[in-house]
């Protein structure tokens, strides 16, 4: 019978347990950018079966408005950076699917690159709260900028962080020169 403490002490048999256990989506590039692995999860996340996204750029899952700007951060992945950031993908039903997605090269002997491995964290069910805040943001920030009154933000150590246009009129200072 195989213990836990078995599996841990193989490597083959604990990386095979952390991929078809996680949470997390698994997807693994070749250095070309395609698609060589994707554990269940990602394939789950996305609607698809594994074989049908091997093989396939993951720009062909990403939503037509998040495409340019992913396909922009993939890039940069493939060249060597490292980091985190949102992206909308589409599902197989065409729905949406929001993932935080950490991204980073994968280095061979050498520090050849080999490929990229992305790790994807399902955020779907806080997207309508994210849209709500943005909504709001956007709404506030035409306040404050149509304002015909002064409206100045200080940050803790008193710093103008915000200066409206209708406050550079009435001080006669340039937002960019009030900043700061």
């Amino acid at each position: 019978m195989t213990s836990l403490s078995d599996i841990f002490a193989n490597h083959e048999d604990l990386v095979r347990l952390l991929v078809e256990t996680t949470l997390e989506g698994i997807w693994a590039l070749d250095a070309d950018g395609r698609t060589i692995f994707v554990n269940a999860r990602t394939a789950g996340l996305l609607g698809y079966a594994q074989a049908d996204i091997a093989g396939r750029f993951p720009a062909d899952f990403m939503a037509d408005e998040t495409r340019a700007d992913g396909q922009a951060r993939l890039e940069g992945w493939r060249a060597g950076g490292a980091e985190q950031g949102e992206c909308r993908w589409r599902r197989r039903d065409g729905s949406s699917l929001w993932t935080v997605v950490s991204a980073g090269p994968v280095r061979g002997p050498h520090g050849r690159s080999l490929g990229t491995l992305l790790m994807l964290t399902d955020i779907s069910a806080h997207a309508p709260a994210m849209d709500a805040l943005r909504e709001r943001d956007e709404l506030l920030d035409g306040i404050v900028q149509t304002s015909l009154d002064a409206i100045i933000t200080v940050d803790d150590d008193q710093r103008i962080v915000q200066f409206n246009p209708a406050a550079a009129a009435i001080f006669r200072c340039a937002v960019d020169a009030a900043m700061g």
